[in-house]
């Protein structure tokens, strides 16, 4: 007859293993960067705007499963918002951001409902394009603090820029007297 482990075996394991893994575990999520957990993807809304047309530059960020973001609205002061901040070119006039509303959750480190991006999300931002036709860039910097279920990265800044063109307006000048 096949004897089942022993007390002495369960405690050995218990005590063994389990803290082993949790140390496993651990070493897993302290070795994660924030640029490990969102990445963020830019571009121009529709066709290349002509010059001194109006655009929309959109940022997408992709957050990993089981992570989140702190909104651009946190409700906790205490929290750091996310935030995008853009530094163009000569020319292009930037309007402000347009953050969309963070989802409502509950997390098993807050005694309150935190507002969070999770997933897919996209920041808007409209532009004025230069007079003149080329191609410009626009420079990004996105604040934000990455966080799971047990734990928050350090906050970071992601830096990223984008070119875009600038197309030759097809509006004809009025003749000249």
């Amino acid at each position: 007859m096949e004897k089942g482990p022993t007390h002495v075996e369960i405690t050995v394991v218990m005590r063994w293993f389990v803290p082993g893994f949790l140390f496993a575990f651990s070493l897993q999520v302290l070795a994660l960067e924030p640029k490990d957990v969102l990445s963020a993807q830019i571009a121009l809304e529709g066709a290349p705007p002509q010059a001194g047309q109006s655009a929309t530059v959109i940022v997408r960020l992709s957050i990993r499963n089981e992570w989140h973001i702190n909104s651009a609205k946190p409700l906790q002061t205490y929290l750091i918002p996310t935030s995008l901040a853009m530094t163009p070119s000569s020319g292009i006039a930037l309007g402000e951001v347009l953050y969309p509303e963070g989802v409502l959750r509950r997390f098993p480190f807050a005694t309150e409902e935190l507002s969070v991006y999770e997933g897919l999300v996209e920041l808007r931002a409209p532009l004025t394009a230069p007079r003149k036709p080329g191609k410009y860039p626009l420079t990004f910097k996105l604040r934000y603090q990455a966080c799971d279920q047990r734990t928050c990265l350090p906050p970071t800044t992601l830096d990223t820029s984008f070119e875009f063109e600038v197309l030759a307006s097809t509006t004809p000048k009025p003749p000249r007297p």
